[in-house]
């Protein structure tokens, strides 16, 4: 039997094997922790990953740049390996270790996920999206892959197919505190209801 991460890779793992289940990417919830926040003018947009996924970052650039012209007070963090700059956005980079990189995840206002729909993206298993929802984070996507399976548009975070809609759905969340929590507890009970350890440890 194979196991495969996300409907796509099921796709192609079955032309070579018949016996294919799909088990998604899961996380202990409980080590992610839902912090409060403060009614701050200061809002983060962050991005968690490896540098060698910086190119998604640098595709997002002209939404970034509107973004920072358009809401001053917006940061974007960064948590990664290597600091990532990009010309007219402000960011703040935090370096990725294991000891800390919950805790400064769980400061982010709100989380993104970019990517290109490609193939190798299109085998991507939502890990982003899921751990800013596992930390009550709303989170904006790109429609792409497992994105569409783990966030539903709307309720628990936002799907995206162009530019326009990224500065539309990233302007509502920083425009509104209330839409912020409501998206981000809505994602956090989604994944401790069908991608956490919990919810899938007996299945496997």
């Amino acid at each position: 039997m194979v196991i495969a991460g996300n409907e796509n890779l099921k796709s192609y793992s079955s032309a070579y094997n018949p016996r294919v289940k799909v088990v998604p990417t899961v996380v202990d919830h409980s080590e992610y922790r839902v912090a409060e926040k403060s009614e701050s003018d200061s809002i983060s947009i962050g991005w968690l990953g490896l540098s060698y996924n910086n190119g998604y970052l640098d595709k997002l650039g002209d939404v970034l740049r509107t973004i920072s012209k358009k809401f001053p007070n917006v940061t974007r963090k960064v948590i990664s390996d290597k600091v990532f700059e990009l010309e007219g956005v402000r960011c703040r980079n935090i370096k990725w270790n294991l000891e800390n990189y919950k805790s400064e995840l769980s400061e982010m206002d709100i989380g993104i996920m970019p990517l290109l729909d490609d193939e190798w993206s299109r085998g991507k298993c939502a890990f982003k999206s899921i751990q800013y929802m596992a930390s009550g984070i709303p989170v904006v996507a790109s429609n792409v892959g497992a994105n569409s399976t783990v966030v539903s548009d709307g309720n628990d975070g936002f799907l995206v197919d162009n530019n326009d809609e990224w500065i539309c759905k990233l302007s509502k969340l920083i425009e509104s505190s209330e839409l912020r929590r409501k998206i981000g507890s809505a994602g956090r009970k989604r994944i401790e209801k069908d991608f956490s350890v919990e919810a899938w440890g007996k299945r496997f």
